[in-house]
């Protein structure tokens, strides 16, 4: 280690540009060194802490002796080393103060950093915790499990997430929407489901169930540590108000060929859909969206895309003669829709046109469109007229196990034919044993 010839002065400009390899001591700060090793060189502090404890061989407690760094020596200029020189003494000041004090600089610029680290890396959980609110997480499992899916057509994709988007309130940053996944407790969600069955009660109970989707999901990528909406089931259930089912009134299927007449005697187009509807066991929304485009008359085909049904997968409806008939008066009344809105010519029927149908008829207090599917179902199911699964598959209810639902539809074509025959016979008044020599003629008279 060499020495600084003038202690008075600290090392000047010229001294650190020529200082060779090693520790100078400045001479005018005790402790200051600067350090040269090749072309790099900077100002150390050196000094014994008044904190750290060290043990010699010899067994005697000594200060431990530490060096902090005080920057680049700057040697492009004597200007510029000399300036940094400045600067590093009167740093190394500071630190010698503080030594006085009884405090170590060491310490305390590693307590600084690993503070500004702590609060660094809690902006950074909070950001995440932000980007993950309840909220974000089920617009995510919306966009992956429900759209990304296929299995759900748009419209009841879109109703998935709306409820979620009217009750839970997005736009107030206290709602539970916006809060973090992982602060989510059950008492939030019992609140949030609670005041829904107050009000809606349906919807009360699609909410929790959808909920307990997304928390699982949660969990599954470790965005919380429990699915807090297991623990509200029983405390849901307890107090909730009955969930009237007044949506699928139906009438029972004796009494289907008694509004089969009375649609007969109508000669509109909502009469003539409402009828189609009945024969092919269809959703409202099937019905009345219906295209010409779905239509194969030559193989007696109704195929409907898997955009247009509630599994979100291609559906097939071989036409009776009845429905066929049905279909071949309405041929030219509208280039695109098969029931065509009577007031709009470039829409569809509305939904509103059946149930007033039914209402023209004296039965919209006793069942409702869906309703005619039930009776549907009880009238196959009752009476043995088909196996349990052609009819679910004839209704279009979705099949969970693949294998089966593979087989299903490679089997039960003839079986839904054949069962749909029978229903629209069943529905025009026909008796079964007749109901093959009869045929022809209901055919013919089914737009009288």
């Amino acid at each position: 280690m060499s020495r600084n010839p003038n202690r008075q002065r600290g090392l000047t400009g010229a001294a650190i540009l020529s200082a060779g390899d090693g520790d100078h001591a400045d001479g005018l700060v005790a402790g200051l060194f600067l350090r040269v090793c090749g072309c790099a060189a900077s100002w150390v502090y050196r000094y014994r802490s008044p904190t750290s404890m060290r043990v010699t061989k010899a067994g005697q407690p000594v200060r431990r002796t530490r060096e902090l760094g005080l920057g680049s020596a700057m040697r492009e200029s004597e200007t510029a080393a000399e300036k940094a020189a400045a600067t590093a003494r009167a740093l190394a000041l500071q630190h010698a103060s503080a030594v006085m004090l009884g405090r170590d600089p060491a310490e305390e610029k590693i307590a600084e950093r690993r503070a500004r680290q702590q609060v660094a890396a809690a902006v950074i959980k909070q950001q995440a915790r932000q980007r993950r609110a309840l909220g974000a997480v089920i617009r995510l499992f919306h966009e992956r499990e429900v759209e990304g899916a296929g299995t759900y057509t748009d419209k009841h994709a879109a109703a998935w997430i709306s409820i979620f988007e009217r009750h839970l309130k997005p736009y107030e940053a206290s709602s539970l929407w916006n809060r973090p996944i992982d602060e989510v407790e059950p008492a939030h969600l019992l609140a949030f489901i609670k005041d829904l069955q107050k009000r809606v009660p349906h919807t009360a109970r699609k909410a929790r169930q959808r909920l307990d989707q997304v928390l699982e999901y949660s969990v599954l990528h470790k965005w919380c540590p429990a699915n807090p909406a297991k623990a509200i089931v029983r405390a849901a259930r307890r107090g909730a108000p009955a969930v009237k089912s007044s949506g699928f009134r139906a009438i029972g299927y004796r009494r289907i060929p008694e509004l089969v007449a009375k649609l007969r005697g109508s000669d509109s187009t909502a009469s003539r859909c409402l009828l189609f509807t009945l024969l092919t066991a269809a959703r409202t929304g099937e019905s009345i969206g219906a295209e010409w485009s779905e239509f194969d008359m030559a193989a007696r085909l109704w195929i409907l895309p898997g955009n247009r049904m509630k599994a979100g997968e291609e559906h097939r409806v071989d036409l009776s003669d009845q429905a066929l008939a049905i279909l071949k008066r309405q041929e030219g009344l509208h280039d695109r829709w098969v029931f065509p809105s009577p007031g709009r010519r470039d829409q569809a029927l509305s939904n509103m046109a059946l149930l007033q149908q039914l209402e023209r008829v004296g039965m919209r207090a006793e069942t409702t469109t869906h309703g005619l599917r039930k009776a549907f179902s009880t009238w196959a199911n009752e009476l043995g007229i088909a196996r349990g699964e052609v009819v679910e598959a004839a209704l279009a209810h979705r099949e969970s196990d693949l294998v089966r639902k593979a087989y299903n539809q490679a089997t039960f074509l003839a079986e839904r034919k054949a069962l749909l025959q029978k229903w629209a016979d069943y529905a025009f008044g026909l008796q079964p044993e007749a109901a093959n020599d009869e045929n022809d003629q209901a055919a013919q008279s089914v737009a009288a």
